[in-house]
């Protein structure tokens, strides 16, 4: 698994700088499990033709190398594009964007690292059933447009689209769901949970049907396999109109399931309780069916899904696992449907994130592991897990991670700050601290939320009251990223560990109230 991929290290540290010299509108990109040969991207600004379509202004780079973009399609916006790619791109993979033309004239010349959603993503039913199959575009992790066929979710058999994660035991999941295209009157979009991927397999679910159809809030349960679809013993009173609706929410607790309906994702109505004894794992995600056969699909989009309350899989915690291996320590930990980095301590009080690379192994790639050197500390070390965004191991990009800075998660705490960079900014928050191992080059970068949020970000490294990397990055709106270089082990100075700070703020020109909750992410790439 640990290949020594030179060329494209090179390029990948080349694309960071890139990204941090010149901050372009390129925000984000994404790309989805099962549906892999599509990419994702998301500017700041909407998008000229023809340079937003021109497949020559993009290319994908993979672990095996580029990967050639056949068509590109601009979504209804103009700020969303989709790369449609001549193969399937792996877990990791980076765009590069050239010569693209926004509203504003400005000529978009930007890199940026993306990663393979959390979720999978595939039709259920079957053969010919859904038709058309499904596609997913996704250009941020909480939000996805479905356009798909699918004669209906209901009776004894199911047919239609489905991004969906396992999980084990309760949840509470929510979306918002921002389109749902009448295709019939009873097409449909909303939240599932179900035991299997097989057409009648038990399953949980409340969906919206089209305003411009049946309009209304709907709750089913197939409490057995293979029976018929009710809400008998769910629905509680009449089904609301769907038409000032945007948000379900569908929650478990031990064998009681929940359904909600609301308009802001923060006061909720239940529309459906029921008590269903149904595995302990199962699959959860949003659902769309078209409720056709004729071969017209419909098309629906789901916003902010899992940023309300506990993310699907936040409950799975596992076990940390320690040898002595030689002059390491090798902590080992099995794969799970939220990502884990590792902490150290010397006094159970201060926590560090420890910043060194993770691999995959095992035989079916279902653990982590990371060496830590024996002489990290000269002090006893206490170790644990802690959860983070997102975790990609294995050379070239041996670690990228991505930690919350939060007053309310108790991560981070107000500097006493009122300025940073000599810039104005609204409550500085630092993390103390990070440790780092030597001999790699280290990027953050800030943002405000998930969903494009184009906050002005400052953000800050140090290491105790000194500035290291680039002292300040405040190249406009949007995110920000600096670069702090590591020590080079192949130095004749002996090696020794980084332990920093990051401080990271909004600045009071932004007119919209920030948040106390900034996004941080971390990525390495070997010297």
């Amino acid at each position: 698994m640990k290949t020594n991929l030179p060329r494209l290290c090179r390029l990948l540290v080349a694309l960071l700088l890139s990204q941090i010299a010149s901050r372009a509108q390129l925000v984000s990109v994404n790309s989805i499990t099962n549906n892999a040969d599509v990419v994702g991207v998301f500017f700041g600004q909407p998008l000229t033709l023809p340079s937003a379509t021109n497949p020559a202004n993009y290319t994908v780079y993979t672990k095996t190398g580029a990967v050639s973009v056949v068509s590109v399609d601009l979504q209804t916006n103009g700020q969303y594009v989709a790369l449609n790619l001549a193969a399937k791109i792996g877990e990791f993979f980076a765009v590069s964007v050239s010569n693209v033309v926004d509203v504003a004239a400005n000529t978009n010349n930007a890199s940026t690292i993306g990663f393979i959603s959390d979720y999978d993503s595939r039709d259920v039913g079957t053969t010919g059933d859904p038709s058309p199959t499904g596609r997913v575009y996704t250009a941020h992790s909480d939000t996805f447009e479905v356009t798909v066929g699918g004669s209906d979710v209901g009776g004894t058999n199911d047919h239609f689209h489905f991004i969906y994660q396992q999980v084990i035991s309760n949840f509470d999941m929510a979306v918002m769901v921002t389109r749902l295209d009448a295709a019939n009157d009873l097409s449909k979009a909303g939240l599932m949970a179900r035991e299997s991927l097989n057409a009648n397999s038990r399953t949980i679910q409340t969906y919206f049907t089209p305003t411009a159809g049946s309009n209304e809030v709907e709750v089913a349960v197939r409490s057995t396999t293979g029976g018929t679809t009710t809400d008998a013993g769910f629905q509680i009173g009449p089904r609301a109109s769907a038409s000032a609706n945007s948000w379900l929410r569908l929650s478990r607790t031990n064998n009681q399931f929940i359904a909600y309906y609301g308009t802001n994702g923060i006061d909720w109505a239940i529309s459906g309780v029921t008590t269903q004894a149904l595995a302990s794992t199962l699959n959860i995600g949003m659902m769309v069916a078209s409720h056709t056969t004729n071969g017209v699909p419909t098309t629906a989009r789901f916003t902010d899904f899992g940023k309300l309350g506990a993310r699907p899989g936040d409950g799975v915690l596992p076990s940390l696992n320690v040898a002595l291996v030689s002059t390491n320590l090798e902590l080992t930990w099995l794969r799970t449907p939220r990502d884990f980095a590792v902490q150290v301590s010397t006094n159970l009080t201060d926590w560090a994130l420890l910043l060194a690379p993770i691999y995959i192994v095992s035989s079916n790639a279902n653990q982590r592991l990371m060496q830590v050197p024996l002489n990290l500390s000269s002090n006893r070390l206490f170790l644990r897990l802690v959860q983070v965004d997102r975790v990609i191991p294995d050379p070239p990009l041996v670690l990228t991670t991505g930690t919350v800075l939060s007053l309310a998660n108790n991560n981070a705490s107000r500097t006493g700050q009122s300025s940073l960079c000599s810039i104005n900014v609204r409550d500085a928050i630092t993390q103390t601290s990070m440790t780092a191992v030597p001999g790699y080059n280290i990027s953050f970068s800030t943002a405000t939320a998930d969903s494009g949020d184009t906050l002005d970000t400052v953000l800050q490294v140090r290491k105790g009251s000194n500035i290291i990397g680039v002292p300040c990055d405040d190249n406009g709106a949007g995110i920000k990223s600096v670069l702090y270089f590591n020590t080079d082990p192949t130095s004749s100075t002996p090696p020794t560990y980084s332990t920093f700070s990051l401080v990271a703020a909004v600045k009071t020109s932004t007119p919209t109230t920030p948040q106390l909750q900034i996004k941080v992410t971390i990525t390495m790439t070997p010297k």
